[in-house]
């Protein structure tokens, strides 16, 4: 059963979040087929643009970590395709300009996240950040590398929460 503010992020964009454990934990379930390489046509906004937010699924992580983060509580963050490197065709899996968005806001909360759970791959794998990413904007940063983070991003061979 959907909450009013989940069933409302459900219909614009395929997420939604749960808490668990007397409110201490919330689970963010997230719709990444938006940010698969993919997935045509790229998501636009209301101008026609390229959409470097599809559905505001970023901004709704942002908010829900940071009420997460101000009430000191953790979260855990789901989704079926990871923000990595394929096992099998060595490819990005997601698009740059969203895997970089991805990467910024976990790493903005790092001490809240405590899982990134996902699958696709059909392997059973993990992933650690580089304690020398240095992430940035420019066009040359190589974002198939993972960010040094506390949490790493498991991959299990077959979890769709959607």
């Amino acid at each position: 059963v959907l909450t009013t503010d989940d069933k409302r992020t459900f219909l614009r964009g395929g997420y939604y979040s749960r808490t668990f454990h007397n409110d201490t934990l919330t689970v963010l379930s997230l719709n990444t087929v938006l940010y698969s390489g993919y997935f045509e046509p790229t998501p636009s906004n209301e101008n026609g643009d390229s959409d470097d937010d599809p559905g505001r699924q970023f901004s709704w992580m942002r908010t829900v970590l940071g009420n997460c983060r101000e009430r000191g509580t953790q979260a855990m963050i789901v989704g079926h395709i990871p923000p990595a490197v394929g096992s099998f065709r060595h490819t990005q899996l997601w698009k740059d300009a969203y895997i970089q968005t991805y990467y910024e806001i976990v790493k903005e909360f790092d001490n809240v996240i405590t899982a990134q759970l996902f699958g696709h791959l059909h392997s059973d794998e993990f992933r650690v950040g580089l304690a020398d990413y240095e992430g940035g904007s420019d066009s040359t940063t190589n974002y198939s590398m993972i960010p040094s983070m506390n949490t790493p991003i498991l991959l299990g061979p077959s979890i769709t929460p959607l």
